[in-house]
């Protein structure tokens, strides 16, 4: 739908000084050869294509970043742009934090330049893209470093020419670019993740002889940096807290084990500094704002929380309690509670490891891990992977019904994701066979050719110089069993779920998979080489295009997906459904119409007055284009809206898919947001949508009241209204009310008014719905109740006065 390559100023601004970082970096973990005396050295003039082919990657991957919102941006980015918020909203629910550390001055300074809404969201996305695009630096650079280094603390090689192929590898990734162009927890979690385990694993392949109380520490930061950005990030922080301790221990030639202990001790202490650190500066940046007082209360929550939120997975999925153990006050008591058994199990894994590492068959072990990891981790992704895509279907409660066999299904976002099954023990075999299924689909097809190199390595062992470090063969097969040991647990196992291990394998498999190339290649000249990453990239490139601008919904070419042109409520794929990036495609594509109309003119219809209407939440801050105006999101009411020949509703396949919309329009769309052939949106003209009879009818779960857990609504607004005035007009004519219960609302609640449901947003214990002008049109008492969206939960009604009139 879009043009080869759509970038602004601010876009090629960011790639450009990301370009002018990775040269600088380069010092450190070489990409261009260094000391060259001029640019008419052989060796200098070879390095200008993979220079070239550096900028070219990084554009690609900054264009349109800042031209689109997602339903998660527009949530965060107008908590941040809220002087009485500045994210604090988000930062209560435990995420965000390293990111606000960054967007919150950001955004002050942004509004303090009397800069525009949309210029400020789109300078806010720049400045997440270049964080990230650092942080990947990092985690490339020190995959890099890892790989060339022995028990002697010094590089086999130079690691430059390896460390190109990972930046490539990782910037083409596309969990990756959804990381990087959408502003939310990914980035630095991921990146942050993996550079932490690298660097924590290097100074343990190093095996200094007595390495400084304070060695390791930049794995431990890092590692927190990414945890408290994100729950999927804190398993990490453990780990590498015990692996800098097993490193400690091991290098100490007497009491290795008080060592151990002394040095895992040390590092929870730099975890809890940075995230400390991180709290005073993040209030810092909010002083003299309303914002600040939000803080205060759940400052020192953020402190220690990282190190121990890894429970709440289990307490949300596994045991399927947590929707209703996330208050401020509960995740208090938890995460106290959990520091001690936490900070026991720290110590005893570092114990664990000195004694195995010290062992002396510890050698044969590492030998059995080199040669057993890559062929049973490629077997475990190619056999689980191609059986779940080929035989598992999964689909989403409520709108497909979980059998009553099937307990303990883990929800999200008011959804539960299962497969059909009639018994628990199938439901989590498909369970593994989804998630390897999904962790295959989010692999370039060339990436995964490149790993699959990894496989000759046993045959060619003698031939291959130099031996890898047993590091990169443990993290490669820890990134295949994460699948597994995730959907076990019953957690989301879609592609930015499952990131971390994602990258972490393809990383690791270009590591292992790069002697075997490089044998390969050997006696060809340094332009044959470069060549072959050239086409690598070109290969890979091609093959995720389709799927710009955020890569999200990519699959591999020899994978097709059932229903093409229509979704169905409740049906689901192993990629990605949309995001609500399909409303700037939709935007562009209605703009291009209009550019190409001869009268100015679509069907009749004037272009200059179009209006894009996105359902699903979304935004498009490049409106006006060609004439095309772009409003707010969503549908206030499933009968009453603007019905002209001039709006054209977005309607995006998780609308359907996610049961924010009951049923698919009957009517034939105006054309289709299509990638490689499998449509991911539609646009619909509202006077067509009318003609058909349609309504925006979501879909709805509405609790027993014998059995829903029964809330308190503490306090809410306006309590009355006058009849025919709207009140807190919204630019679609309804009125926006709050409420704030008594617990953390469930993600998909929402509020009656009368028994008539309202277009709501959660955040923590409060909601914000929006009214109908309709509804208020006639005096007289009204009920407001909220409903927790999966039939588990109503609050008592409150009163709604409507007065005047007769």
């Amino acid at each position: 739908m879009t043009a080869w390559l759509e970038i602004n100023g601010l876009e090629a601004g960011v790639a450009f000084a990301a370009f002018i970082a990775l040269l600088l970096g380069s010092r450190l973990a070489p990409i261009l050869p260094p000391g060259l005396p001029s640019w008419t050295d052989g060796r200098r003039l070879s390095a200008l294509p993979v220079a070239a082919a550096a900028l070219a990657i990084l554009t690609l991957s900054a264009s349109e970043t800042t031209q689109f919102l997602t339903i998660d941006e527009a949530g965060i980015i107008d908590r941040l742009a809220d002087a009485a918020d500045r994210g604090v909203t988000i930062w209560n629910m435990g995420g965000l934090h390293s990111t606000m550390l960054i967007q919150v001055p950001a955004v002050r300074l942004a509004q303090a330049a009397g800069l525009l809404p949309d210029t400020v969201q789109a300078v806010l996305k720049a400045v997440h893209w270049l964080t990230g695009a650092l942080f990947l630096m990092a985690a490339a650079g020190a995959m890099a470093s890892l790989a060339v280094t022995d028990r002697t603390g010094t590089p086999r090689d130079r690691p430059g020419p390896l460390a190109a192929v990972l930046l490539l590898a990782g910037f083409l990734l596309p969990v990756s670019s959804m990381a990087l162009k959408t502003l939310n927890y990914d980035a630095v979690s991921l990146f942050g993740a993996v550079a932490a385990l690298c660097l924590a694993c290097r100074m343990l392949e190093e095996g200094r002889p007595a390495p400084a109380w304070w060695q390791g520490s930049e794995a431990v930061v890092m590692a927190a940096l990414a945890a408290q950005e994100k729950l999927s990030a804190s398993p990490v922080l453990l780990l590498v807290c015990v692996l800098v301790g097993v490193a400690h221990g091991l290098a100490a030639p007497d009491r290795p084990f008080r060592r151990a202990v002394l040095a895992t001790l040390g590092a929870v202490t730099t975890a809890l500094l940075t995230s400390l650190a991180t709290a005073l500066l993040v209030a810092l940046a909010m002083s003299g704002e309303p914002a600040l007082a939000a803080l205060a209360p759940t400052l020192l929550l953020g402190v220690h929380e990282p190190l121990v939120i890894w429970i709440l997975a289990p307490l949300r999925f596994l045991m399927n309690i947590g929707e209703a153990l996330l208050t401020v006050q509960e995740r208090l008591w938890i995460s106290g509670l959990a520091l001690l058994p936490t900070l026991a199990a720290l110590v005893a894994g570092a114990i664990v490891g000195v004694r195995l590492l010290r062992d002396r068959r510890a050698p044969a072990l590492g030998r059995a891990v080199e040669r057993l990891s890559v062929p049973a981790g490629m077997a475990m992704l190619l056999g689980f992977g191609i059986a779940g895509l080929s035989t598992v279907s999964p689909v989403w409660a409520p709108m497909e019904p979980i059998p009553g066999g099937a307990t303990l299904v883990g929800g999200i976002n008011g959804l539960r994701l299962h497969f059909g099954a009639a018994s628990h023990a199938v439901h989590l075999a498909e369970s593994i066979l989804f998630a390897y299924g999904v962790f295959l689909a989010a692999i370039p097809t060339a990436l995964l050719l490149l790993a699959l190199a990894a496989l000759a390595r046993p045959a060619l062992r003698q031939q291959l110089a130099p031996r890898r470090p047993a590091a990169i063969h443990a993290l490669f097969g820890l990134a295949l069993a994460a699948p597994l040991l995730l959907a076990l647990l019953g957690t989301p196992t879609f592609q930015r779920y499952m990131n971390i291990p994602i990258l972490l394998f393809i990383l690791t498999a270009a590591v292992l998979a790069f002697d075997v190339w490089a044998l390969l290649l050997r006696g060809t000249g340094r332009p044959i080489r470069i060549a072959a990453v050239g086409v690598l990239a070109l290969l890979v490139v091609m093959e995720i295009a389709p799927f710009r601008p955020l890569y999200a919904a990519f699959r591999p070419l020899a994978l097709s997906y059932p229903d093409p042109d229509g979704p169905r409520p409740g049906h689901p794929n192993f990629s990605w459904t949309g995001w609500g990036e399909e409303t700037m495609l939709a935007g562009k594509e209605l703009a291009r119409r209009c550019a190409a109309a001869p009268d100015g003119r679509l069907d009749g219809v004037p272009c200059d007055g179009l209006t894009l209407r996105p359902v699903y939440i979304s935004h498009w801050p490049s409106s006006g284009e060609g004439g095309v105006r772009t409003v707010p999101s969503g549908i206030a009411d499933p009968d009453s809206w603007p019905d002209g020949p001039s709006d054209h509703y977005v309607i995006n396949r998780q609308s359907v898919v996610g049961g924010i919309l009951r049923a698919f329009p009957p009517v034939a769309p105006e054309f289709e947001v299509r990638y490689r052939g499998f449509a991911m949106a539609w646009v619909f003209r509202g006077d067509r949508l009318r003609a058909a009879g349609y309504r925006f009818d979501p879909y709805r779960t509405v609790p027993d009241p014998a059995t829903a857990r029964m809330e308190t609504v503490e306090a809410y607004g306006p309590t009355a209204t006058e009849a025919g005035k709207p009140f807190n007009p919204q630019p679609d004519g309804s009125s926006a009310l709050w409420l704030r219960t008594s617990s953390r609302l469930h993600p998909g609640a929402y509020a009656l008014l009368d028994d008539i449901p309202l277009t709501s947003t959660v955040a923590g214990n409060s909601l914000s719905a929006l009214v109908p002008r309709r509804l208020i049109e006639a005096p007289g008492r009204r009920w407001l109740q909220v409903i927790d969206g999966e039939g588990n939960m109503r609050t008592d009604p409150v009163p709604f006065d409507i007065i005047g009139g007769p």
